[in-house]
């Protein structure tokens, strides 16, 4: 799937949130991929904001990475103040 730019993926920079996220949880993308039951691709896609991603997706992440979607909705950096 292509970016749509009118996509809240874009506009909030999901995909870097759910990147910054895994790694805070030191979760690799593989394993992130097989608990979705989604190919690392997929995950890949996702974390660069390529692929528009689900609410119920957004659930299944949120899940797995053991955080509420409102943290996965949130910029850890800001929190944990951790270097760009």
């Amino acid at each position: 799937m292509k970016r749509n730019k009118n996509s809240l993926a874009g506009k909030f920079k999901i995909g870097s949130y759910i990147r910054k996220w895994r790694n805070i949880k030191d979760i690799k993308q593989k394993d992130l991929a097989a608990a979705l039951q989604i190919s690392e691709a997929a995950v890949s896609n996702i974390e660069n904001d390529l692929t528009n991603v689900t609410v119920g997706l957004l659930d299944e992440i949120s899940i797995a990475l053991n955080i509420s979607i409102e943290q996965l909705l949130t910029d850890p950096q800001e929190k944990y103040r951790i270097p760009p």
